[in-house]
């Protein structure tokens, strides 16, 4: 093993639990039961690994839960980060960590093939992204453990378009823009942000958006159109108690 390959080992394994306890599932085992794929083809894939309780990004990504869970009682129950092979490495500087929620079947595909355009949408045929779970959270379809997974992404949005209203009819951003933000009447915090290696984690608590009161979405969305500008970075099994399942 080379010393670039040593530094790249070291670092993955710095803040996770790659190394199981023998006799124990692996973390492709666990997905693989609940996202209704194998181990193996996971492991084809992907890197993946469970982080520590007692890392900082797991305590940070769980704030970032808490936070943006709408009032919701929320449980984090794994965190599995994820290295996509193939997938390079962002060169933007603004770069942010973002929900997407959508099914652990759809989970299991994502960390196969990537992100694939949908076919419509609040703002058309794109990605959908959200920086409050609780909006995610509607997307979202309980795995056969009761729980719920949803992939924290770093989007590199490049230049947005902020949209106030709905405009279902996008199959791109507009001209000269790279996505779309949907703007919403509450946002978090700015100020209590954290960082994940140069991109921005969005963890503060709600606040309204003072800058506007007549949007149509109560949160923000952000709808990329190109699924170059998306890294998976985080697998987040959450359970949610008590929650009422619906769309904002």
């Amino acid at each position: 093993m080379g010393s670039h390959a040593r530094k790249q080992h070291y670092e993955w394994y710095h803040d996770n639990d790659m190394k199981p306890v023998p006799g124990t599932p692996t973390s492709y085992d666990i997905l693989a039961q609940h996202c209704g794929s194998s181990a193996a083809t996971l492991k084809s894939c992907a890197k993946i690994g469970r982080l520590q309780p007692t890392c900082k990004m797991y305590e940070n990504i769980d704030l970032y839960v808490k936070n943006s869970a709408d009032g919701k009682s929320i449980t984090v129950q794994n965190i599995y980060k994820v290295s996509r092979k193939g997938e390079a490495e962002p060169t933007e500087p603004f770069r942010i960590l973002l929900w997407h929620g959508t099914s652990a079947a759809a989970v299991s595909g994502i960390i196969q093939t990537g992100f694939q355009k949908g076919s419509g949408g609040l703002y058309g045929g794109g990605i959908y992204f959200a920086d409050r779970i609780a909006k995610s959270y509607g997307y979202a379809r309980t795995a056969s453990n009761g729980n719920s997974f949803f992939i924290l992404a770093e989007i590199s949005p490049g230049k947005v378009y902020k949209a106030h209203h709905y405009h279902s009819d996008y199959k791109s951003a507009p001209p000269g823009f790279d996505s779309v933000k949907g703007m919403g009447s509450n946002i978090p915090t700015w100020k209590q942000n954290k960082n994940y290696k140069g991109a921005i984690l969005p963890c503060g608590v709600s606040t309204a958006n003072p800058r506007h009161t007549s949007y149509d979405m109560p949160f923000n969305e952000y709808i990329l159109y190109d699924a170059n500008r998306i890294i998976v970075r985080f697998i987040v099994e959450c359970k949610f108690n008590n929650f009422r399942r619906f769309l904002y």
